[in-house]
């Protein structure tokens, strides 16, 4: 299953997460010796054209965590930074433009995070075992904001889904309940005490509709 085990809610003191995330950040300060000696202005425009727009596209840490939040998981948001393919594809968008760049043991290094973040969904590791989610089944977004960056939604399904049937609706980016998208109607919209699942549901429905209904 997408969120992995009833163990998810001691996320923060499990002893593998910390010590991958200690991995990377000694992983990319020594990427960045090698890269700040010659190479500064390319690495400037890497970050700019490669590295910014991933991180604003990211999606795998906002999913992990609605996910997450159902099985009360603490402590998992600094997990999924390291699970974000922004910071690898940096590095490695370097590589491929300054050939021997980095040293065969950082270039071995890199590979591992190369091949990990780009094989599969999120993953949680744990001493002797680790929970690999696949990627999901359903996946629609919107382009939206000044750099066109996608945000979650779905017209009229779930804008994610899972092969186990574990799904999130969101419309134009925010979270919704199910009803939301599928069946909106004036009671269900009168009870809701959240203001911006309440607009969501309305749009959804349709001002006009929604004026001549109540």
């Amino acid at each position: 299953r997408h969120t992995p085990w009833k163990g998810l809610d001691r996320f923060a003191r499990w002893p593998v997460p910390p010590a991958l995330r200690s991995s990377v950040a000694g992983l990319c300060f020594s990427l960045e010796e090698r890269i700040s000696r010659n190479h500064q202005g390319l690495h400037t425009l890497i970050r700019q054209q490669v590295e910014a727009p991933l991180g604003r596209s990211d999606l795998v840490g906002p999913v992990s965590r609605a996910a997450d939040v159902s099985a009360g998981a603490t402590g998992a948001h600094q997990w999924y930074g390291t699970l974000s393919v922004n910071w690898v594809a940096r590095f490695d968008a370097l590589r491929e433009v300054v050939d021997g760049i980095y040293t065969g043991e950082l270039s071995r290094r890199l590979d591992l995070w190369v091949a990990a973040l780009t094989s599969s969904g999120p993953w949680w590791p744990r001493e002797d075992v680790c929970v690999v989610a696949e990627r999901p089944s359903v996946l629609h977004t919107e382009v939206w904001g000044e750099h066109g960056e996608p945000r979650l939604h779905g017209e009229d399904g779930p804008a994610i889904r899972y092969a186990d049937g574990w799904d999130l609706y969101a419309w134009h980016g925010t979270r919704v309940p199910s009803w939301v998208v599928t069946e909106p109607d004036v009671p269900r919209i009168e009870r809701e005490t959240n203001v911006e699942i309440r607009r969501c549901a309305i749009e959804r429905m349709g001002w006009g509709a929604y004026a001549d209904a109540a």
